[in-house]
Parts: C-alpha cells; structure tokens; sequence
C-alpha cells in the first residue's frame, strides 16, 4: 500500500510540476 500512495504522491506532484514524470510514475507502478 505504501508503493500505492508514494505512486499517488508522485503523479500528484508530477502533475503540479508538469513534468513528464507522471507517465514514468504509472509505467513504473504498473510493474
């Protein structure tokens, strides 16, 4: 659950930022 959250946090914070990350961030919780 944890990998979940810090997932959430990342795409919420890549989003804010706009970066690129959040696609990378769903990528890499899919694995």
């Amino acid at each position: 659950t944890e990998i979940c959250s810090s997932a959430l946090t990342d795409v919420i914070h890549a989003v804010i930022n706009g970066t690129d990350g959040c696609l990378f961030c769903f990528g890499h919780a899919g694995l």
